[in-house]
């Protein structure tokens, strides 16, 4: 905290315990609580020094659902907490499914109050990124924008109403990777 601090960041996500999507239950607990430790001692070093940045909560759990909806019960009372201004969806990408990741952030961001930020990691394929704007997802710290961009490479995703991504609100529960409407069409920069 004391260096987030000291650069003046405007985003202080507080440290969490990653896990791989196939850690063991006990392993993911323990995860979850020492996340909980660090995200207390977080803010009381803030509240002591009197600075309130823009505080994120990481959600941590592995790569199931059972799991995540524990983790997640570890976190919700610090997710509340006017002091804390946003989620951090954190571990997916670590094994787990396309699947997997999808319903994670369905269920997770649905819990979260619609007045906190929610960030992500782990998801790098456009479509992903899609279905998780329309799940809720404000930020994404990714490589795919820096990896495509290295390679010459432009993603077009019309959104017109004939033939467009339909970009449903969110909560909407239908699968985007399913619609055959996205006409996906990139460039290479010569």
């Amino acid at each position: 905290m004391e260096m987030a601090c000291g650069v003046g960041a405007d985003i202080v996500v507080a440290l969490g315990d990653e896990v791989l999507s196939d850690a063991r239950l006990n392993r993911v607990v323990e995860s979850s609580k020492r996340t909980i430790q660090w995200m207390q001692r977080a803010l009381l070093w803030l509240v002591e020094r009197n600075q309130l940045p823009f505080l994120v909560c990481p959600i941590v759990g592995g790569g199931t659902l059972e799991k995540r909806r524990d983790a997640l019960e570890y976190t919700m009372m610090h997710v509340k907490d006017p002091r804390v201004h946003g989620v951090y969806v954190s571990g997916l990408g670590t094994g787990d499914s396309v699947s997997q990741r999808q319903e994670i952030l369905r269920e997770v961001v649905a819990r979260v109050p619609r007045d906190k930020l929610r960030m992500v990691s782990g998801i790098s394929n456009p479509l992903e990124i899609l279905e998780a704007v329309r799940c809720g997802v404000e930020v994404f710290e990714t490589d795919f924008v820096d990896l495509a961009t290295r390679a010459g490479l432009a993603w077009c995703f019309p959104t017109g109403a004939a033939g467009g991504a339909d970009l449903r609100a969110p909560g909407d529960s239908s699968n985007l990777a399913s619609h055959t409407d996205i006409d996906v069409a990139y460039a290479v920069d010569h």
